[in-house]
């Protein structure tokens, strides 16, 4: 989500968007501000991209070791 699309969406969309569950974490964590909370999940979001990417790489290498040790 681009900041100016973060900036535009009101509580209503964002709780309808995560859930408001999910979006309280965020919320409390950012001290109620909807900008940052918003900066928050996306920044989650990105770094748990990065790490399951790593996981990806580490399944494969996995494999291969299996695959050459049977």
């Amino acid at each position: 989500m681009s900041d100016q699309a973060s900036q535009a969406l009101t509580l209503s969309d964002a709780q309808a968007w995560l859930s408001t569950p999910r979006l309280q974490g965020y919320l409390g964590a950012s001290h109620h501000d909807l900008a940052l909370a918003l900066a928050l999940y996306r920044w989650n979001s990105v770094t748990t991209g990065a790490a399951l990417a790593e996981v990806g790489h580490l399944e494969v290498a996995l494999r291969n070791a299996y695959d050459r040790e049977l």
